[in-house]
């Protein structure tokens, strides 16, 4: 299958929805509250590995477009029932309930590689000339 899959979606024995929501509840451990995120399944592969997205990001009442956001990507296997992750194109590969960060960690992850993002953009201006002259800085 490629492309993003709907919530009704089947694969395997498991509706992508329940899937998402699985994905959903282990957000929910992390405790990042000062982030908002959202998840979609992404597609699925031959093997029966369900591809996830959860894009974090920091929104503020004076930048409600944040400059930076963290990409988490989810894989279920719908053979073991096995959900594993990375964050951003890290060579770590985390297991739910296996090997990961330690409770409370979540949110400082989040924030380094934010932190780390800015840092590459301060050091490499990535806006149009067009983009430039409209999005100056308050």
């Amino acid at each position: 299958m490629q492309g993003e899959l709907s919530r009704d979606a089947q694969v395997g024995k498991y509706r992508v929805g329940d899937i998402i929501d699985m994905v959903q509840q282990e957000l929910s451990r992390w405790k990042c509250e000062n982030y908002m995120h959202i998840t979609r399944a992404l597609g699925a592969t031959q093997f029966g590995v369900v591809r996830l997205q959860s894009i974090f990001s920091k929104p503020t009442q004076e930048q409600p477009v944040p400059t930076a956001v963290v990409c988490v990507y989810f894989f279920f296997h719908t053979e073991s029932g096995r959900l594993t992750y990375q964050f951003e194109q890290e060579s770590v590969l985390h297991t739910v309930g296996g090997q990961s960060l330690a409770p409370g960690r979540f949110e400082k992850w989040l924030d380094r590689i934010i932190g780390d993002k800015l840092q590459v953009r301060q050091l490499q201006p990535l806006a149009t000339p067009f983009e430039a002259s409209r999005l100056v800085p308050p």
